[in-house]
């Protein structure tokens, strides 16, 4: 359900925005120089291969800091709080369409991801990379992997970006906000097909968010994104791991997250008019 402030008219916060998308990163390099230093050392040449718990380590250090940031600033800033932290109950039909949306679009931003890598001529080492890891790892570490990968980034980025980001933003033109904050989101993962498949799922989170209202369906759906691509690097054979999504399944993709959209935005009108006429 919706309280009054959420269909008020906010003025965008410019400067808190700013401020949160810059400290992003710069807690997000800071943090990954730091797992780097905390990092296994070797005297030979060349370094130690990563493991799976190196990885989850460097992951944990990353969205710890992130989580820091993001006490700092809703301890500061009761304003953005009030807008930022968000968790209306969803219903079970609009989590249903939400994660539609999210697995529709999912081949599309891969498929954006792999092509401008190879536009750019830009090896997707950083997948293949982690892949491997994944596919090498036991089932305790497989597990761990699980928390930290995919529920821990879920819940930390969405109130970052989903929550603080596009709080501050509240009240600036709706496109505007939504394709602003993606940018960002995709920004900040410093990788190029990494970058851009995470501005295309950041496009559905941010819809997610500004339909329901809450940040409960795009937390849920960015678990679910992250599960599903983790369990695909399981259990992909290295024939399939470089093989573009067809055609049929693109389209298929596009054709149910537009429905589910649909679904969405007219979910979102009849609880706005609802609201109006209370």
């Amino acid at each position: 359900m919706f309280d009054s402030h959420s269909v008020s008219q906010d003025k965008p916060l410019w400067a808190s925005a700013a401020y949160v998308a810059l400290a992003a990163f710069g807690t997000s390099i800071a943090a990954q120089v730091l797992a780097i230093l905390l990092g296994p050392r070797c005297s030979g040449s060349p370094p130690a291969p990563e493991t799976a718990l190196s990885l989850a380590r460097g992951a944990v250090i990353v969205q710890a800091a992130l989580a820091i940031l993001l006490g700092v600033v809703v301890r500061k800033s009761l304003k953005l709080r009030s807008r930022a932290l968000l968790f209306h109950r969803v219903s079970v039909g609009t989590m249903l369409a939400g994660l539609g949306l999210t697995l529709g679009i999912a081949p599309v931003a891969n498929e954006v991801g792999v092509r401008l890598s190879e536009a750019l001529h830009v090896p997707m080492d950083s997948v293949r990379w982690v892949t491997l890891i994944v596919q090498h790892a036991n089932r305790a570490e497989f597990v761990t992997l699980g928390l930290v990968l995919t529920l821990l980034p879920a819940c930390v980025e969405e109130l970052l970006f989903r929550g603080l980001l596009m709080g501050a933003l509240a009240g600036a033109n709706r496109a505007g906000v939504l394709l602003l904050q993606a940018i960002v989101f995709g920004l900040f993962h410093a990788d190029w097909a990494q970058g851009a498949a995470t501005f295309v799922l950041g496009l559905g989170f941010g819809f997610l968010r500004m339909t329901t209202r809450s940040l409960v369906a795009p937390m849920v759906a960015h678990a679910t994104y992250n599960l599903v691509v983790l369990f695909t690097m399981r259990w992909m054979d290295d024939a399939e791991s470089g093989t573009h999504e067809t055609i049929g399944v693109l389209c298929a993709g596009l054709l149910v997250s537009a429905a589910c959209a649909t679904l969405l935005e007219r979910g979102s009108q009849r609880r706005l008019a609802e609201l109006g006429e209370s």
